[in-house]
């Protein structure tokens, strides 16, 4: 066995599920797998605002981030109350995120010194789930969407008859208040995927 396996058996050993986020979230896009933004903004997330260093450290690379993992990067700065209190400069680096625009080398490294002398830290409210991620509820209700637009293409055959939306919903969720749940996910009627769809980038 390689000392790699090794250390990873060990760091990993008696902890039950894997809580690595590329081991959960088959939602996200296939290509964001080979980067480390994703991993590192998660880093963040489950250490409470402690563990920056591989963020700041991608931060002053030269490694491309692109436009949906910077909405990721927003989105976990927003959650820890980066710029609370506000902060000329912390305000100005969100809006410089947020926008189109490539980041230069420069305002990159500056982002990363302000990640580093900014305190991070959870609002006293629960904590929003995160935009990467996804709550349990959500995630099965997405699997579930999933194989329902199966049916309606095509009844879940190749070359199968389509379903309408009603048929295919009791056939994925046979109890009628899971039906409802499920319909109104799939619709855009569901309020808290509503609410959490807005904060996605």
């Amino acid at each position: 066995m390689s000392p790699e396996m090794q250390k990873l058996m060990e760091d990993d050993g008696g902890k039950g599920t894997s809580q690595m986020i590329e081991d959960h979230a088959w939602w996200l896009p296939e290509h964001l797998w080979s980067r480390r933004w994703i991993e590192a903004i998660a880093s963040v997330d489950r250490s409470k605002g402690k563990k920056r260093e591989p963020l700041i450290e991608l931060l002053r690379s030269e490694s491309e981030i692109t436009t949906l993992e910077r909405g990721y990067l927003v989105d976990l700065l927003e959650r820890l109350q980066f710029n609370v209190p506000a902060n000329a400069l912390s305000t100005s680096a969100l809006k410089l995120l947020r926008g189109q625009s490539a980041l230069t080398l420069a305002q990159r490294t500056h982002l990363a010194d302000l990640m580093q002398m900014r305190e991070l830290k959870r609002p006293a409210h629960p904590p929003v789930t995160p935009a990467y991620d996804r709550t349990e509820v959500e995630s099965h209700l997405e699997r579930d969407a999933q194989k329902v637009r199966q049916l309606q293409k095509n009844g879940g055959k190749l070359g199968g008859a389509p379903m309408t939306l009603e048929s295919a919903v009791d056939k994925v969720a046979p109890d009628p208040d899971d039906a409802a749940i499920l319909k109104a996910y799939i619709t855009g009627n569901r309020g808290s995927t509503r609410r959490m769809k807005a904060r996605r980038p």
